[in-house]
């Protein structure tokens, strides 16, 4: 949940539909946002089973990681209590090195994260 009421999976889905118009409008000929419902474990297994399936040239995976507890603060967003955390800042990336294409893997996810 975010610090104003938002829950993860909404707020990924909002950007990953933002990087799907951002790719098409770079040129990228056919993009898939790829959900799949259930159980965390099974949601997975059926995520990852699609992909594999798809002749993608590029995979894009969003995912947020929660702060740990001991650096949340608790503030008031519209009469709510939420807890939230400003003290860091930023994103990071993970290019497998096992796929066949690891330095156009990372190129992209650097001119990505200068974005």
């Amino acid at each position: 949940m975010s610090a104003r009421g938002v829950p993860e999976y909404e707020f990924n889905l909002k950007l990953a539909r933002a990087i799907e118009r951002e790719l098409s409008g770079a040129g990228f000929r056919s993009t898939l946002v790829l959900v799949t419902g259930g159980a965390t474990l099974a949601g997975l297994v059926s995520r990852v089973k699609r992909a594999n399936e798809w002749p993608a040239d590029l995979f894009l995976s969003i995912h947020h990681d929660s702060v740990p507890a001991r650096f949340l603060d608790v503030w008031d967003h519209e009469g709510v209590q939420r807890k939230y955390s400003d003290r860091f800042r930023g994103h990071s990336m993970f290019v497998s090195h096992e796929n066949p294409q690891a330095a156009a893997s990372l190129y992209f996810a650097q001119l990505l994260g200068d974005n």
